[in-house]
C-alpha cells in the first residue's frame, strides 16, 4: 500500500460532510467567535477513570467533542459551518486548547479551514492565501504565552502555471507562516513541539521526504532509515534535551514501515506498519502506532492489524489482531503512567452492508484498555493530553 493511500492522522478523525448550503463568510485572518454551547449530560465518574486518579485526562474525539475524564463538551460552533472536529489538544494552566478544522459550503464550493478553540470558543486561523479554500490544523502546542499550530494550506505555486500545492504552515497566535513554497508537489507540517528554551520544532514532509524545521528553518537531515525507502514522512516530533525524536513512516514496496528517528538517524520499528506519536520521559522513548501481520485475521476480512506501543524499541501489542486495522494514535506519559488513545476497526455483521467496518476507540492506561465506545459512546479518539492535579 502506497503512503498516499493511508494517513491515520487525517483518516480516523474526519467525519462525513453534512450536506447543505450556507451563507459565505469572510476569509479574514484570525476571526474569533462568541458562541453559546453547553456540556452534554455528565457521565458518571468512577471506574475505570479511577486508574487515572490524580490526573485530568483530555481526549478529542467524535468529531466536535472534547472529553475530560469521560465527560463530553461540544466544541463551539462556527457560523455557517456544516461540520467541525478537533485533532489535537493541549492544556496550559486553566486553559484548554484544541486544534482542528471546520467545513462549509459557499456558492456550491466546499471549503475546509483550520480552527483553534480556546476553552471551547473557536477562532478561525488565518489563511496564507485568500484565493484557496483548503487548510487543516493538525497539532497544537502552547508555550511562553504563544499558541503554535501546525498544519497545511493550499498555496498558489508561481512556478507551475498557477497550480496550487499543499504547503506546510505554522500558525503563531493565529497568523500563518508558510514553511516552504516553490515548485514542490505538496507537504504538511504534522507536529509542533516547543522546548523550554523557546525553540520551535516542526515535523512533517515535503514532496514525500521527511523534514524538520527549527524556528522556521528547514534542517538538512535526510531522515533515511536504511536507504531502501522511496517516500518518508514525519507525523510526530519530541525534543528531550539535545536529542530530537521523530516518528512516522517510510514506503518500501509494497507497504509502509513504522520508523523512529533520533537526530535524523532512522530505525525501523515494523516492516508493515505506521508510527504515529512519540513521547520521551525519564530517558525512555515511547512510540505509539500500528503493525500489520500478513496472516488472515479472525473475521476473514483481511490481514491482522495490531495497535502497538514500542518502549525503547520493544514491541507491546495492545490488541489481539482479530480485525484488519487497529492503531495507537497518541501517547502521553505523566507521573510514570503511560496514556494512549487509539482505535480498532471492528467489522460488525449488523451494519449495512454486512461487514462494514466501524471504529471502536480505546484509552489505554499502562496497557489496560478502556473501551471508550461502550463506556462513553466515543467512536473516534484522537489526541490525548494529561494534566496532573497534584503538581
Amino acid at each position: 500500500m502506497a503512503m498516499t493511500a493511508k494517513s491515520i492522522s487525517l483518516a480516523i478523525l474526519e467525519l462525513a460532510l453534512a450536506v447543505g448550503l450556507s451563507a459565505c463568510i469572510s476569509h479574514g485572518h484570525g476571526l474569533i467567535y462568541t458562541v453559546d454551547h453547553s456540556p452534554s449530560s455528565p457521565d458518571p465518574i468512577g471506574e475505570p477513570w479511577d486508574r487515572a486518579e490524580g490526573a485530568d485526562v483530555y481526549i478529542v474525539g467524535n468529531g466536535d467533542r472534547l472529553f475530560k475524564n469521560g465527560v463530553s463538551t461540544r466544541l463551539g460552533a462556527l457560523p455557517n459551518a456544516t461540520s467541525w472536529w478537533g485533532r489535537s489538544v493541549f492544556v496550559d494552566g486553566n486553559d484548554v486548547y484544541v486544534a482542528g478544522n471546520a467545513r462549509e459550503i459557499c456558492n456550491n464550493q466546499l471549503s475546509t479551514y483550520a480552527v483553534m478553540w480556546k476553552n471551547d470558543v473557536p477562532r478561525r486561523l488565518g489563511r496564507s492565501s485568500g484565493k484557496h479554500d483548503y487548510s487543516m490544523a493538525l497539532s497544537i502546542f502552547v508555550a511562553g504565552g504563544h499558541v503554535y499550530v501546525s498544519g497545511f494550506d493550499d498555496y498558489p505555486n508561481p512556478n507551475n502555471d498557477g497550480r496550487t500545492d499543499r504547503m506546510p504552515v505554522l500558525w503563531v497566535d493565529g497568523e500563518p507562516h508558510v514553511l516552504l513554497t516553490g515548485n514542490i508537489y505538496g507537504g504538511e507540517a504534522n507536529s509542533v513541539f516547543v522546548t523550554p528554551g523557546g525553540d520551535v520544532y516542526v515535523g512533517g514532509f515535503v514532496d514525500w521526504s521527511a523534514h524538520i524545521w527549527i524556528n522556521g528553518v528547514r534542517q538538512p537531515n535526510l531522515f533515511v532509515a536504511d536507504g531502501y525507502a522511496t517516500q518518508t514522512r514525519i507525523d510526530s516530533v519530541f525534543v528531550d534535551g539535545d536529542d530530537v525524536y521523530a516518528v512516522g513512516s517510510d514506503y518500501v514496496s509494497p507497504w509502509n514501515r513504522a520508523v523512529l528517528f533520533k537526530n535524523g538517524r532512522g530505525r525501523v520499528l515494523a516492516d508493515y506498519g505506521w508510527a504515529n506519536s512519540v513521547f520521551v520521559s525519564g530517558g525512555v522513548v515511547y512510540v505509539g502506532g500500528d503493525e500489520v501481520n500478513m496472516e488472515p485475521n479472525g473475521v476473514g476480512t483481511g490481514n491482522r492489524g495490531y495497535a502497538v506501543l514500542w518502549k525503547d524499541g520493544e514491541k507491546h501489542r495492545l490488541t489481539e489482531g482479530v480485525y484488519s486495522e487497529a492503531s495507537v494514535t497518541s501517547v502521553f506519559v505523566s507521573n510514570g503512567d503511560v496514556y494512549m488513545s487509539g482505535y480498532e476497526q471492528v467489522t460488525k455483521p449488523s451494519l449495512a452492508p454486512p461487514g462494514t467496518p466501524e471504529n471502536r476507540s480505546y484509552l489505554w492506561i499502562n496497557g489496560e484498555a478502556i473501551d471508550m465506545e461502550s463506556s462513553y459512546g466515543i467512536k473516534t479518539a484522537g489526541s490525548v493530553f494529561v494534566e496532573r492535579k497534584d503538581k
